[in-house]
């Protein structure tokens, strides 16, 4: 197998294509090429089987059982999702389950939870609240994010999750943006104030 700097494998051999061409003039005699041939042929077919096994536990490529074993494994159930978003979740999940409840932490996953980049991140004293302005790319539940961003350990003691009702928002900014004079923004109208969001 082909395997990257970290040892994560990256690809299978033709065992064939890799030797024979390598094999001195010499001993290229059909009995030879023929015993080495045999031998080369139980070699793919075991570099095949590795092969199949390996991207069998690759999450991106996991079906069906394969993906019900990484759900359990980072305890996240199905619940009866097709395998495409079960694996958007189960992704989510790793990333919650790593978390420490800091600022990158909460965007990494907010970033896997709504599918995009449209949202703040706001924390003042002991709330926490995210901010998103632009419908989700994602099927993500409102109940699902809410227990994804709890079991993230945010470090406060009240979290909210609001969405806007409206294509031009009223934004709070965050610590990945400039802050206007006013600390507020519009996504129409960035600096000149705007609408309200809600809790919804």
């Amino acid at each position: 197998m082909r395997y990257d700097d970290n040892g994560a494998p990256t690809g299978k051999l033709d065992h064939s294509a890799e030797v024979l061409p390598t094999v001195p003039a010499v001993f290229q005699k059909p009995l030879i090429l023929a015993l080495l041939g045999s031998y080369l042929k139980q070699l793919q077919d075991l570099e095949d089987a590795c092969w199949q096994l390996f991207t069998l536990r690759f999450l991106s490529v996991a079906e069906n059982e394969a993906l019900e074993k990484w759900g359990r494994l980072v305890g996240e159930s199905r619940n009866g999702d097709s395998d495409d978003f079960y694996r958007v979740r189960i992704t989510i999940r790793i990333a919650v389950n790593r978390s420490r409840g800091n600022m990158a932490d909460l965007r990494k996953i907010a970033l896997l939870v709504f599918g995009h980049d449209q949202f703040r991140i706001w924390a003042h004293r002991k709330a926490v609240a995210i901010y998103v302005f632009r419908p989700w790319e994602t099927q993500a539940t409102r109940t699902q994010a809410l227990r994804w961003f709890q079991l993230a350990k945010v470090a406060c003691e009240s979290f909210r999750l609001y969405t806007a009702v409206d294509s031009g928002p009223l934004r709070i900014v965050s610590i990945y943006d400039s802050i206007p004079s006013d600390g507020m923004e519009s996504v129409s109208a960035p600096l000149s104030g705007g609408r309200m969001m809600g809790e919804i």
